[in-house]
């Protein structure tokens, strides 16, 4: 996987991102049936992973390049959160900025009030800087002690699981026991792109396969992902690597290519501003035709017309800033 794949996959993660949230409380009818289909959150990190293994393996990483990438991270996500949260204010909304402890809370990400879909950065930011310590141990395991390993770990995330499932209401642990299980299965998504990388002919190299059979397995591997009625979320990160595996070895047209860039080079933006628009401040105004795929198209442009300002207008604070 290139790193132009990479960011062509982030732009069909975003449009699968936002369908989902849009549609994945429906319970019923096709574009419900869709989203189960339409879970990012395994996408981002198997992406993660297979780009923090290239630069692994290419001598680039270090504790203290994920530090600062981690902090630019966080500084965008406190510059759109400021704005959001102060135009909130501004329209009356009930809870923005809220106690101190809202305050508090939402700045670091363990628990989001303001925008409950920005809960991935914590665990996220968690992870990557932990695999600075847990990659070199990765790619140096022999296969039956990865095996080995896997099985145990397979057990703790189980266990954890469990653990979250048999949580009492008001339990003053609630959220250091999610954040853990966030932990168990971010560390399960992360590895399966560094298991990606690894069969991928040290990440660069391509064969070549029929692009009609690709297509065909791509949609019937979708289709069995629609009709598993289970909500495993172990069988998503399964699902997720087959379809990048699967994708990375298609190909698509320049025109799609190019919009699904432009997505992806967005896709950050996006994700930190769309449900301010489809959920908490703005929703009358998306939902304005009542036609689900006009409300789709609506949120995706709206986002991404949000996200190209507030990633510009970031660039040159930062730009400015550091001159």
């Amino acid at each position: 996987m290139t790193k132009d794949q990479s960011t062509i996959l982030k732009g069909v993660a975003i449009l699968m991102m936002l369908w989902y949230h849009l549609f994945d409380e429906e319970q019923s009818g096709i574009c419900y049936q869709i989203s189960l289909a339409c879970n990012p959150v395994p996408f981002f990190l198997i992406i993660s992973g297979y780009g923090y293994s290239f630069k692994y393996l290419n001598g680039s990483l270090s504790f203290g390049n994920v530090l600062r990438k981690t902090a630019t991270l966080y500084a965008f996500y406190w510059f759109t959160m400021a704005i959001f949260v102060t135009v909130a204010h501004v329209m009356g909304k009930a809870g923005y900025p809220g106690s101190i402890t809202d305050v508090v809370s939402n700045v670091i990400g363990y628990e989001c009030t303001y925008n409950h879909e920005t809960w991935f950065l914590f665990p996220y930011s968690l992870i990557t800087l932990l695999s600075v310590l847990f990659l070199p141990k990765l790619f140096t395991l022999r296969p039956r002690l990865a095996v080995l390993l896997a099985v145990l770990y397979f057990v703790v995330y189980v266990a954890v699981h469990f653990l979250i499932d048999g949580m009492k209401e008001n339990d003053p642990f609630a959220i250091l026991k999610q954040q853990a299980f966030f932990l168990f299965l971010f560390f399960f998504y992360f590895s399966l792109g560094i298991l990606l990388y690894r069969i991928s002919n040290n990440g660069m190299k391509k064969r070549h396969y029929n692009n009609v059979v690709l297509i065909f397995l791509l949609l019937l591997l979708v289709l069995g992902k629609i009709y598993y009625t289970g909500s495993a979320m172990f069988v998503r990160g399964i699902f997720a690597f087959a379809f990048i595996f699967i994708f990375i070895h298609m190909s698509i047209g320049a025109g799609l290519s190019a919009v699904l860039r432009k997505l992806g080079e967005y896709s950050l933006g996006m994700w930190l501003t769309h449900t301010y628009f489809s959920e908490y401040i703005f929703r009358p105004y998306i939902l304005w035709s009542g036609y689900h795929v006009v409300t789709f198209l609506t949120l995706v442009v709206v986002s991404f017309i949000t996200a190209w300002l507030l990633q510009n207008i970031w660039r040159m604070v930062v730009r400015h800033i550091a001159s």
